[in-house]
Formats: C-alpha cells, sequence, structure tokens
C-alpha cells in the first residue's frame, strides 16, 4: 500500500496498532482487536508499518513516517470498548491516540495497551510535541504502583471522570464520527 492509499483509507477510521518502544511491543499480544498497523517509534520519526496478516508482526512494508517535527500535537484518553467477561458482557480500557500533523492530517490509531504511556510522554516531550491528557493517564501510570493497580483505578473510575470532565469515551466502531 503506497503512502497516499494508506492516508485516504486512514481518514475517519481509527486503526488498531502495535506500538514498539525501544524493541518492546504493546501490547504483546493483541486479544481483541486484530491490529491493523504497527506504530515504531524510533530517533526521529515514528514510522507506520503493515502487519503480517495472523501474526501481529511487523511487516516490511513502511506505510508512512511521521518525523516529530511534522506533528503538531498528540491527544491520549482512554476508550472504553465493549466484551464479554465469561458469559456476561463488561467493557476493557484501551488507549486513544490522536496524532495531528501541521498539514492538517489526522491520524487515530487505539492500542489493547496503555502501560508505555509514561515512555511515549516522555518521546513527545523531548522533541517538544504538545500532549493533551484529559484525563492524567500518563501521571496515573507513572503513580501506580502497579499497572495492574492503574487499570484497576481506570476499570472503577473512567465513567465518572469522563462525565466529569464532558468525554465521551464508550466506542462501539472503528469509525469516527
Amino acid at each position: 500500500m503506497k503512502t497516499q492509499t494508506f492516508r485516504e483509507f486512514s481518514k475517519k477510521r481509527i486503526l488498531p496498532a502495535i506500538i514498539e518502544i525501544d524493541g518492546q511491543k504493546f501490547p504483546n499480544v493483541s486479544v481483541k482487536l486484530p491490529p491493523y498497523c504497527y506504530l515504531t517509534f524510533n530517533e526521529r520519526d515514528i514510522s507506520v508499518n503493515n502487519i503480517v496478516p495472523l501474526t501481529s508482526q511487523k511487516g516490511k512494508e513502511v506505510l508512512e513516517h511521521l518525523p516529530y517535527a511534522e506533528i503538531e500535537k498528540v491527544e491520549i484518553n482512554p476508550v472504553q470498548k465493549l466484551t464479554v467477561v465469561i458469559i456476561a458482557p463488561g467493557t476493557r480500557i484501551n488507549l486513544d491516540l490522536k496524532l495531528l500533523l501541521t498539514d492538517g492530517t489526522q491520524f487515530h490509531f487505539e492500542c489493547e495497551d496503555m502501560t508505555m504511556l509514561p515512555k511515549l510522554a516522555s518521546i513527545f516531550s523531548s522533541h517538544y510535541v504538545p500532549v493533551t491528557d484529559s484525563f492524567g493517564l500518563v501521571e496515573i501510570f507513572k503513580t501506580s504502583a502497579s499497572n495492574r493497580a492503574a487499570y484497576d483505578y481506570l476499570e472503577e473510575n473512567a465513567e465518572v471522570i469522563a462525565a466529569q470532565k464532558n468525554l465521551k469515551i464508550l466506542r462501539v466502531t472503528q469509525m469516527e464520527e
């Protein structure tokens, strides 16, 4: 897929993604959403690669290079997804990641793992990319005793925080409104 084709495809779509930072994959294994692309945070840019079908491994084809200098701002939020726990309906919380570029292009990704948020925030900070974190997710993951404690806190409080901040966190589709 060519870069222009990828840009056209990604308009109005929220792309399930695997994020790689310093050789570590997040999530290590995708459970609910089959990933569409693989984001690798490099020294100068973010490379967006295709995914090898059925393996969740990074493909050789680079769909896009996103230099940090061309990222105007980043927005991170939790997104609540419906799921089934044993036999009853439930929810899970994923990372909603929007990259807004200086040319007006927007890329919208979703990742099943948020534990990399402190590292991600540090990368953007070191490249002077502003991050909007309405929920304080980075701080939650930095200060929690464990990643499990951070997720437990979010499971218990996400809806209340969302209501207080007048944010919508429940997402049923992978299309933008």
